[in-house]
Order: structure tokens, then sequence, then C-alpha cells
């Protein structure tokens, strides 16, 4: 059995949070020559490092890799960015009998996009990495830490000094959420390496300035971080009164004096709000979306109505459905079709209607949708995005 880290179990276990993959096929000891990568699923690369790196060739490609996990959390740790305007990558995990495990296909533009996923892996086993990579896709990387067992390099010649990152701790913040109580922030903090840590300190920063107007001069807090072990995380709450949430941005920064020796010491700050989405609510306020109905309107070019639903308490921004049409017989392995539509703004318990449109037939075809699969918007659950349709597929 495999479950994520909010106890979800089965095939949406791989979706969101999951291996922490910075896919990073290097370069010497540390990397995946292009030449040593495999194309074929029935022959896949055995992993002799926890780093892939590499950049996308100008032509749609899928990579197969193989390596040993469990028991245990494994993390991934995921980057990608587009050569020029936007890319989309298939990151997806099988068990030994071909059933999927763990999928998550983020986007990015020519900005570099990190995602971090681990699950649970209960018994020992090897699995099967695929990694498919479009037409405008530049530098992508997945790394690989917690329970994992790679196998042993018996390529011929001089040995490189391996410099990878083997029993080292890799210590990242991976969430700043904001609490019920206006002058109180929670952060998360993952240790995404193959060693544990040290016990080490986290540093949380106001970025307002120096505003005469605020009732105090502060600005950093700090809190104490424990020995992490590998693919184990850490949260906690710190109270930054007399300033609030609003008086940000956040910057959180672990083991900013270096007191743990890590595999990647250019990965220990995260900065929130970052964007335009607005700072995390409470738990009980955050949206919640989910497909509530479908409907195949058009089988002869694909086109589907949709029905989204913001079941949760808060509002929910803009984000993006995705449409699979599978080849027929070949469910979650081969794909026809795969588009993309941008769905705006949901207010709590609200719904919208949509069209989303293939551009292929969905006859004989099973077809599955995905609500914010690009992980846009923070969610209550984030475990129930998904829906599957059958027009008559095997």
């Amino acid at each position: 059995m495999i479950t994520t880290d909010n106890g979800h179990t089965g095939r949406k276990v791989y979706h969101r949070s999951l291996l922490t993959l910075a896919v990073c096929i290097a370069t010497a000891a540390t990397a995946i020559t292009a030449r040593a990568q495999s194309t074929n699923r029935d022959n896949p690369t055995p992993l002799v490092t926890n780093v892939i790196k590499g950049a996308g060739t100008g032509a749609k490609i899928e990579y197969y890799y193989s390596f040993g996990a469990g028991p245990g959390q494994v993390v991934l740790t995921i980057d990608l960015k587009a050569k020029a305007g936007a890319t989309q990558e298939d990151v997806e995990l099988f068990d030994a009998t071909g059933n999927k495990i763990f999928y998550y296909y983020p986007n990015a533009t020519a900005k570099n996009e990190r995602a971090i996923k681990h699950f649970m892996v209960a018994d020992k086993q090897t699995l099967l990495l695929r990694l498919a990579l479009d037409s405008s896709a530049g530098d992508y990387a997945v790394r690989l830490g917690g329970a994992v067992d790679l196998a042993v390099d018996k390529s011929p010649g001089p040995t490189v000094p391996n410099q990878s990152t083997d029993g080292l701790a890799d210590l990242v913040v991976s969430q700043i959420a904001f609490d019920q109580s206006p002058s109180k922030i929670r952060v998360r903090v993952m240790n995404s390496g193959n060693g544990p840590s040290t016990v080490c300190h986290l540093a949380l920063q106001s970025l307002t300035g120096n505003d005469p107007t605020l009732p105090t001069t502060k600005r950093v807090w700090t809190i104490e971080i424990p020995a992490l072990e590998a693919g184990k995380g850490y949260s906690n709450v710190i109270d930054v009164s007399p300033l609030t949430q609003n008086n940000g941005p956040w910057k959180a920064s672990v083991d900013r004096s270096n007191e743990v020796k890590e595999s990647n010491e250019a990965n220990n700050s995260l900065t929130y709000p970052t964007g335009d989405s607005g700072p995390v609510s409470a738990a009980g306020l955050l949206p919640d979306l989910v497909i509530t109905k479908f409907t195949l309107r058009d089988p002869d070019t694909g086109v589907v109505a949709v029905v989204v639903k913001n079941i949760g308490q808060g509002d929910a921004g803009a984000c993006t459905l995705r449409l699979i049409v599978w080849e027929p017989g070949q469910f979650e392995r081969k794909d026809a079709k795969t588009v993309f539509l941008k769905v705006g703004s949901i207010a709590a318990q609200q719904s919208v209607a949509v069209r989303i449109r293939a551009g292929v037939p969905i006859i004989n075809a099973k077809y599955s949708m995905f609500i914010d699969i690009s992980e846009e918007v923070v969610e209550s659950n984030e475990n129930n995005n998904r829906a599957e349709g059958d027009a008559g597929g095997l």
C-alpha cells in the first residue's frame, strides 16, 4: 500500500504531495548522461544516483527509470522551466504490476517552478518512473530522497568521486500558512535528503521594511527545528505579535547558520506570498474544488461540459482544468490527446460550468478530468480533484 502524508491511498496518492522530485540529470557521477536514458518502458534505466537533470530536446520525448523504494517515505523534488512560452511535464510512478501509484503534472513558464512531493511506501519494491517532456521543455530536474534504494553502478572505466548527496540531509521550507489567529503563522520544514539532519534553527522574517507606523521594530522570529530523519517533516506556529499576517511578505529560512551539512545549501528559504494568490487561509476557510458533473457533448470533436464547484469555505482563485483522452485499451498508460483550460475564480459554495475541447474523437475510449492540475489553489482537500469518463472504452 502507498499512502500520501494526508492519508490518501490508491490512485490519487500520486497526484500532489509525493516524491520530492528534483529531476536533475546532471554531469559526472551525479548525473545520468543523455545516451544512458532509456525511452523503452520495458527496459528502464536503473538509477544509480538520486539526481536526474537535463534539458528538453525540442521534441516530445519520454524517459523511463527504475529504482527500489520502501519501506518508508519517499520524497521527490521536481524542477521545471520552459525554453519559451509554457511547458508541461508528466511525472508518473508505477508499481511492479504496472499500476500507476503516483502522478504529478507540473506546468512552467520561462521561470523555474519547483514542487516537493512525498508519499509512504509500506513494503520494499521496485518502482518505474516515467518522465514525459513536450517540445517546449527547458531545464528540468528530479531528485529522489527518503526511503529509496539505488542500484550499484557497474559501468567500466575510471570512477569520478561521488559528490551526489548520499547520506546527507536536505532541509527545505515546504510551506508558510496563516493560522486562524491574525498574528500566528505556521511554517513547515521537510528533510528531502537521504540522511538525517541535526538540530538547527528557523528564522521567520517580515519583509515589510522599516515602517515607523508599526508597533514594533522587530522583524525576525526564531524557533528550533529538531533533528529530522530523511523524508520526515516538522511544523510549528510562530506568534509574530504585535505584527499581523498582513505585515508581509514573510520569508522563512531554515539552517541559515549552516549548522547542518546538506546536499543542497541553496534551497533553505521560502517567501510567501510570492504572487497574486494572496495569503493562505486558515484550514476552515480554504476552498475545495471538485468536479460535480460532466457530460460528453460532442463525441466527434471531444467536447466535454464540466461543472466545477467550490465546496470549501474560502474563495478559490483561477486554476487549470486538464482533460486527457486515453487510447482505446490504454487507460492511464497512453494518451491520445491532453488539453488544458483556464477556469476563473469560484466563490465559496458556488459552481461554474465550462466546456473543454479535446480536438480528437472520444468514442470507445475513457477520459479523465482534473481540476487545479497545476496546484494554483491551496485547498482543504487536495485529493478530490479528479473525475473519470467512459465512452465505451476498455
